[in-house]
């Protein structure tokens, strides 16, 4: 077996043995909204007719914090909205997150009186039903913040297409990632899967994850990651979460199918 090849399979045999020792990612860890509060402001909330039975609800050129998707007099999930921008009572746009697209590609505007959603290169029209008609579909709802429960914590890859995956439980302000809360998910594309590996080290330096009794681990000192079996040091090339972050969840990523409680779901088949 020559050096190249005898390399590769040294590479598929490390992976096959992480890989052996996984359980994929759980689809119930995914859940995580608690139930919000809304009376303060909940006879001010429009609500928009949207594709297939569903609902946005939200204050148009209000507060972007209280935006909301569902079905009526259903569970309505917030909207995580990370920009907004208004030209007057003429135009806005708010950029809502959805993490299976890259950036902010996942909107809701209004221009010209006409309100509209997009997903990607999907749009969907939206009818704002009269005061009255609105309020009717939100008697029985229940408003939760937002569905999905993780978030990226560091995502890289290896010179021979092996990918690294680090995530965590999404925290609410003033609150912090338990050790017990990450995960590391190694493999190739679309076949990435959850590894035994724990963080058991986090400083200002960076993050260790590793294994009792075990000699594999994976080390992330200031965004510079390294995979380490033994004696063997494998340097990790750094990727940008939020534009390769299908890697994760299509193309039959770690949260492939899973539903995240926007609008979006009508476009990406769940599990």
């Amino acid at each position: 077996m020559n050096g190249k090849h005898g390399t590769l399979w040294a590479v598929f045999l490390q992976v096959c043995f992480t890989i052996c020792l996984t359980t994929p990612a759980m689809a119930e860890d995914a859940e995580w909204g608690q139930e919000l509060d809304v009376s303060e402001f909940r006879d001010q909330l429009r609500v928009f007719e949207a594709p297939e039975g569903h609902v946005l609800v939200f204050v148009p050129f209000g507060d972007s914090d209280w935006i909301f998707w569902g079905k009526p007099n259903d569970v309505l999930y917030q909207q995580v909205t990370p920009v907004s921008h208004f030209a007057g009572t003429e135009s806005f746009d708010y950029s809502l997150r959805d993490r299976r697209l890259n950036a902010h590609s996942y909107k809701l505007s209004m221009r010209d009186g006409t309100y509209f959603a997009t997903c990607g290169q999907r749009r969907a029209d939206l009818r704002l039903l009269d005061v009255e008609e609105g309020l009717k579909k939100l008697e029985g709802a229940r408003f939760l913040e937002p569905r999905w429960g993780r978030t990226a914590h560091y995502l890289a890859r290896g010179d021979f297409g092996v990918y690294y995956f680090v995530d965590k439980v999404r925290t609410r302000k003033g609150e912090t990632a338990s050790a017990e809360s990450y995960r590391v998910h190694i493999g190739w594309k679309g076949e990435m899967l959850q590894t035994p590996l724990r963080l058991v080290a986090q400083d200002s330096v960076g993050d260790v994850f590793g294994m009792i009794n075990g000699d594999r681990r994976l080390v992330i000192n200031h965004g510079v990651g390294k995979y380490l079996e033994g004696d063997e040091m494998r340097e990790l090339h750094k990727l940008d979460i939020r534009y390769d972050s299908p890697l994760m969840y299509l193309e039959g990523g770690v949260y492939a199918g899973l539903p995240h409680g926007t609008l979006c779901d009508l476009y990406f088949e769940e599990r």
